[in-house]
Formats: structure tokens, sequence, C-alpha cells
């Protein structure tokens, strides 16, 4: 219907979630955070996000940015289409390996329980280096 302006969104990754989200009006900057989504998904109401990393220990915080993105988006019923390098089911595994590492238990609050096993065994692989341009091959991939 006219007059209500777009009903999409087109975002990287780091836009939303990463160092390139500061506020730039703000003095002190400050990356984005729930009441920034809740504005994002209220004025979209389907987003595209392109460029969603696997998580490793140095993207904590980003890490901690996308779910507090994903449950303003579920609670907003916020259509959210992401593509990724990764599969889903990947995508923090490099952080959850790191908490068993420290002796957290990553199963803890899930109703899938990961083999631990194999969650310590893929922490030992090294980590393999994607070009620019496989990444961009890969990003073209829809979760």
């Amino acid at each position: 219907p006219g007059g209500q302006g777009p009903r999409a969104a087109w975002f990287s990754f780091e836009e939303l979630c990463g160092e390139a989200g500061h506020h730039k009006g703000l003095a002190g900057g400050g990356v984005l955070a729930a009441p920034d989504y809740l504005a994002v998904c209220r004025s979209f109401p389907v987003i595209f996000i392109k460029g969603l990393p696997q998580f490793s220990t140095t993207q904590r915080d980003e890490a901690r940015r996308f779910v507090t993105l994903l449950d303003v988006a579920y609670e907003e019923r916020c259509c959210l289409v992401v593509s990724s390098a990764v599969p889903p089911d990947q995508l923090f595994i490099k952080l959850l390996a790191a908490a068993l590492k420290q002796g957290v238990n990553p199963n803890l609050g899930r109703s899938n329980k990961l083999d631990l096993a194999s969650l310590a065994a893929q922490s030992e692989r090294p980590q393999q280096d994607v070009s620019p341009g496989q990444r961009d091959k890969e990003d073209r991939k829809v979760l």
C-alpha cells in the first residue's frame, strides 16, 4: 500500500553487529544494541544480512550482538535472510570449543546436545584462510 515506505532492508553483518555499526551521530559513538535492532525490525519486516562470519574467539562481542539481533527479530516477527560462508550449525563452533577448553560445558541450556569429543577435535584443526573472492562466493549461500 502507498505511503508505507520500504518493506525490506539490506545490511552487511559488519554494519549491524560489527565495528562499522557505530552510532555516527553520537559523541563517543558506540556499537548498535537492542534498542537499535528494535527500531530496524519495526521499520523493516524483512531484513537481508550478508557476510555473517564463523565466529572466532576474538569476535565474542559481535556474536553476542548477533544473538541479540536474532532475539529482537524473533520477538518482532521480522524475517531475516542471512548469507554465510558456513552452515548455521557451524557459526558458533569455535566459541563453543573455546568454552569447552576453559572447562565450561557448552551443552548447558541446549536442547540439541553437542558431541563434546567431536567439538574438542574440531577446535584442534588449523583454521583455513578464505580469500575475499572465495568468501564472496560462499556468502551467496543463503541460510
